[in-house]
């Protein structure tokens, strides 16, 4: 019974592809202009979270302590109302015990099975909008050299956006809480395009929405960022860095602790690089 709610749910949720997508009305992005300042542009991708959500005043306490002159501009896309349904549907339980009987783990797919097709249009937009933003990025010179920062279904925004481009003009790419794959097939075409961006990817082990509903989402096909290191021997310029002490949760990493560890573990990356490269010419 468990594999046949499994096998069901497989066809729907299928990779994306362009003939599977409604006719498109309107772009699936905007960029909105947060605050002005100085440049590269910061780029915030939310996720998770309501579609008529356009508060972004959480990401500026990560921001101010990294790039506090900084212009910022929020990448404003439909991501659904995930947040309901990884609570409302029980996919994010009170205690993780709770998925250890099977009739437990079949009221879970029952509920699944009324919320998988606002996660697939979710998953799927997240690559339309990963498009339409790496076309900003490469036809406007002013964005050259941006800074992406992707919080959760974001950072697979983040992603898609890597891949699309065909020039490496991001200069740092920050996955918080990421809800993608980290699998290294994902990511080793992107690192060998970009290989001056520095990759950041931040990880908690507190949180559940990750550890419970994002792998019934994803048919249990893969471990996401925001959970599992992605491969630091492809790429020199990536710090996988445990947040698990700042952040107690999947809603948690859009705060001031955040962006003060962030800031002293980039100072140690552009040392070791410095390094490295000091030793290269010996």
């Amino acid at each position: 019974m468990f594999s046949k709610h499994l096998e069901s749910l497989k066809s729907f949720l299928a990779k994306d592809n362009q003939t599977d997508r409604a006719t498109r009305s309107e772009p699936a992005l905007k960029l909105v202009e947060v605050r002005k300042g100085i440049k590269p542009s910061i780029i915030i991708i939310n996720g998770f979270l309501s579609k008529k959500s356009e508060d972004v005043s959480d990401w500026l306490e990560v921001v101010d302590e990294l790039y506090p002159h900084n212009e910022v501009l929020h990448a404003r896309w439909n991501a659904g109302d995930l947040t309901s349904i990884a609570t409302d549907s029980g996919l994010v339980p009170e205690r993780t015990e709770m998925l250890a009987t099977k009739s437990i783990q079949m009221s879970v797919f029952d509920a699944l099975s009324t919320a998988t097709g606002q996660w697939k249009n979710a998953f799927h937009e997240s690559n339309q909008v990963g498009v339409e933003l790496a076309a900003e990025l490469e036809g406007n010179e002013s964005l050259h050299g941006a800074i992406l920062m992707g919080h959760s279904l974001g950072a697979r925004v983040v992603r898609h956006t890597l891949a699309e481009l065909d020039k490496p003009v991001v200069s740092v790419a920050y996955l918080l809480a990421g809800a993608v794959s980290s699998e290294q097939g994902e990511w080793l075409e992107i690192f060998k395009k970009h290989p001056e961006t520095k990759f950041i990817n931040c990880m908690s082990q507190n949180d559940l929405v990750l550890k419970n509903a994002y792998p019934m989402g994803c048919l249990f096909d893969h471990e996401p960022a925001g959970l599992t290191p992605l491969c630091e021997e492809n790429c020199i310029n990536l710090l996988n860095l445990d947040v698990t002490e700042y952040a107690d949760g999947h809603s948690d990493f859009k705060q001031k602790k955040i962006g003060q560890y962030l800031k002293k573990e980039l100072v140690k990356l552009d040392q070791s690089k410095i390094e490295e490269r000091s030793l290269s010419l010996v």
